[in-house]
């Protein structure tokens, strides 16, 4: 009768340990699904920072396009400032805010020397 009990306590030991590893299954997987969330949350907030920020450029950019008043001193800082614009659209379009930032600081750098 004593091997009963102990294989009886043994299995409910089990039960105890399995119930208890469900548990733990079902805590991770709501710490995923919350850290997945908050991770898309700031993902979406930088996307729309990212697009703002575009929208942004892009309308200056026209308005110094169609500015008819602006007169180029040299053919060269047209090219020039046409080409800094592209490159930066694109790394605005491409999701790329470091490269742009680079664009604007080589842009900065070049102008104060």
């Amino acid at each position: 009768m004593g091997d009963g009990q102990s294989t009886d306590n043994i299995g409910e030991t089990l039960k105890l340990v399995l119930s208890q590893l469900q548990d733990l299954k079902e805590d991770r997987k709501t710490v995923v699904d919350d850290l997945e969330n908050k991770i898309d949350e700031k993902l979406n907030s930088f996307k729309d920072e990212v697009r703002g920020i575009f929208l942004a450029v892009q309308s200056e950019a026209k308005k110094l396009k169609l500015d008819s008043e602006h007169k180029w001193s040299k053919i060269g800082n047209k090219i020039q400032y046409t080409l800094n614009s592209e490159l930066i659209v694109w790394g605005l379009v491409n999701g790329k805010p470091e490269y742009c930032q680079d664009v604007i600081e080589e842009i900065y750098d070049t102008e104060t020397t």
